[in-house]
C-alpha cells in the first residue's frame, strides 16, 4: 500500500457539468509514477 505522502490528489478533468463538484479533488495519482503525467502549467 502507498504511504499517505505518496499520493497526489487533482481536480476532475472533463466534467463541467458537475457544477461546483468539478473542481473537487477526486483525481488521485502516486507521486513520481513514470505512468503519471506531469502537471499542465
Amino acid at each position: 500500500p502507498a504511504e499517505p505522502g505518496e499520493i497526489a490528489t487533482g481536480p476532475r478533468i472533463g466534467v463541467d457539468y458537475a457544477g461546483e463538484a468539478a473542481t473537487w479533488p477526486l483525481r488521485f495519482a502516486l507521486r513520481g509514477h513514470p505512468e503519471v503525467s506531469k502537471p499542465r502549467l
